[in-house]
């Protein structure tokens, strides 16, 4: 019996659709660089809301675990709050990142 099965098929690709491809996957990129940029300025909001809260003078009558809790968790969906609207710190990173030509280099 004859193997009429040809293993080593070329694929044709024109010119558009790899550079369709690539300005998609860079754009996927840019996308998951910046969500992550944010991440980080939420978290970096969340540490200085948090350094700010335990720089004031502590309440004796308060001070127990459970508001320590319920604050955290205060502080902590504030930070995310405000990083939702931004502050500018994600975009700086980006474009230090971009700068830096990190994402240039995995291209080539």
């Amino acid at each position: 019996m004859e193997n009429n099965f040809n293993i080593f098929i070329t694929p044709t690709y024109s010119n558009n659709t790899l550079s369709l491809s690539a300005k998609k996957s860079e754009k996927n990129i840019k996308n998951n660089l910046f969500n992550t940029a944010k991440k980080v300025e939420g978290l970096f909001l969340n540490i200085i809301l948090t350094n700010m809260r335990n720089s004031l003078p502590k309440n004796d009558l308060f001070n127990n675990e459970t508001e320590r809790m319920y604050t955290d968790i205060y502080d902590q969906t504030m930070s995310q709050q405000i990083s939702k609207k931004g502050f500018g710190l994600a975009e700086i990173i980006v474009e230090q990142i971009l700068k830096k030509n990190i994402l240039k280099k995995n291209y080539q």
